[in-house]
């Protein structure tokens, strides 16, 4: 197993530094976690099930068991964690609708859709767009607000950078996954879209880091 490790990380170094820095943001909330809000405790432990996901998906791989219905399972996870920490920041009564009616539709599709051993394309696809739309919606409410001094030092800001980011770099990965995960696809095609797949996840842990990091000004940052 060791040997088929090593194996594959010399192919996808990069999903090895993703894997890793997934576990950053975790070791930054618990320095900061009496800084933090319940919605960048929230982030903190989805990084931790992230980790987890990644670790028990990379067991898979290395004893040749299918983990597509994994990332399908983790896949309905992000949606509803993600949910459950905009409703803590938004305080808007009819976007905190919207977010739960959303969801809702998410995982009806999800569950219509669900795929044991193939990757739902458009089960992840709609995941990625509803990802986009609660970012979007918390930016949003932000400009309504207007009660934040800097937000630079704000971690929501940043956490919510990184949604965005991660959502939109990913979303045309699952689009056309019926064309990437399948046997007849080459690899230097599924090497280009997996490679951008870890970038923005990287991406997206560096930005919420940020976001864990400067918690500590988030009580001082309000008007």
């Amino acid at each position: 197993m060791v040997e088929k490790f090593i194996l594959l990380a010399q192919k996808y170094p990069l999903s090895l530094i993703q894997h890793i820095l997934l576990i950053l943001p975790v070791c930054i909330g618990l320095l900061r976690w009496k800084f933090l809000s319940q919605e960048l405790k929230i982030i903190t432990v989805f990084f931790l099930l992230y980790f987890s996901k990644e670790t028990i998906a990379l067991y898979f791989v290395l004893n040749r068991i299918n983990s597509l219905g994994l990332e399908n399972i983790f896949s309905c996870l992000q949606a509803i964690v993600l949910a459950v920490m905009y409703d803590k920041v938004i305080l808007s009564k009819s976007k905190r609708k919207s977010i739960y009616i959303g969801l809702i539709l998410v995982l009806i599709v999800n569950i219509i859709t669900f795929k044991k051993a193939e990757i739902s394309n458009i089960g992840n696809t709609v995941v990625r767009v509803y990802m986009i739309y609660i970012a979007l919606n918390f930016f949003v409410w932000l400009l309504e607000q207007l009660k934040i001094r800097n937000v630079i030092l704000y971690g929501m800001f940043w956490v919510s950078v990184g949604v965005l980011l991660y959502a939109a770099g990913t979303l045309f990965m699952y689009l056309f996954s019926e064309y990437i995960f399948t046997p007849k696809a080459s690899d230097e095609l599924f090497d280009i879209y997996w490679g951008i797949t870890q970038i923005v996840s990287i991406i997206f842990c560096l930005a919420a880091s940020i976001g864990v990091w400067v918690s500590k000004y988030d009580n001082e940052n309000y008007l």
